[in-house]
């Protein structure tokens, strides 16, 4: 039997550029296609087919390549990160605030984000609302109240606050399925291990 390996990614940060630039860039792009278009209606309307036509589609072709341009934008906040994948491959990270203009194809790839959800395994319960950024932030998880037996076999009732924060952002989104709820499940089960040492 062949032994499965397991592929960690490794964090490769990106450096891009500003999205100021290409954002006025974009714009202008944005109105010089649509006059264009007004100017290509105009030749057509006066009978010019040849030169109304080619107007016609460069617009169409300029306004559509700007929309999907617009994509490229992105804004990442303080003690945030981007993880970014390219047509299914490790592209890069973001872990620095700002305004930034990246790859429009590039997809944020953040597993854990399922919109607003509230966590509740084996008595550990957090409220989180995730998106595509993963956050750096600290943050708390209120493991509630829950039965354990002790050393001697005799059940006492536990409860626990942790305080944690994503130190790679790429590995949080690679090597595990959905990081929040990895950490609900081992913060449950590293409560009952350790009651179970103690008298």
């Amino acid at each position: 039997m062949e032994e499965k390996k397991n592929n960690v990614v490794t964090e490769k940060l990106l450096n891009p550029m500003s999205g100021w630039v290409p954002l006025f860039l974009l714009i202008l792009g944005l109105f010089a296609s649509i006059g264009i278009f007004v100017l290509s209606v105009i030749q057509l309307s006066n009978e010019v087919f040849v030169s109304g036509g080619i107007l016609l589609t460069v617009s169409i072709l300029a306004f559509t390549a700007d929309c999907i341009c617009f994509a490229g934008l992105k804004i990442v906040g303080p003690n945030e990160a981007l993880v970014f994948t390219f047509f299914g491959k490790y592209y890069g990270t973001i872990n620095k605030p700002g305004y930034f203009y990246v790859n429009p194809f590039l997809t944020a790839v953040n597993p854990a984000a399922r919109g607003s959800i509230q966590l509740n395994v084996s008595g550990a319960s957090a409220n989180m609302t995730l998106n595509k950024k993963v956050s750096t932030k600290t943050m708390t998880l209120t493991n509630e109240k829950q039965k354990v037996n002790d050393v001697l076999g005799n059940p006492i009732i536990i409860g626990a606050v942790v305080i944690w924060n994503v130190e790679n952002p790429t590995k949080a989104v690679f090597n595990v399925e959905n990081y929040a709820k990895y950490l609900s499940v081992q913060c449950d089960s590293t409560i009952r291990n350790t009651a179970r040492l103690y008298p």
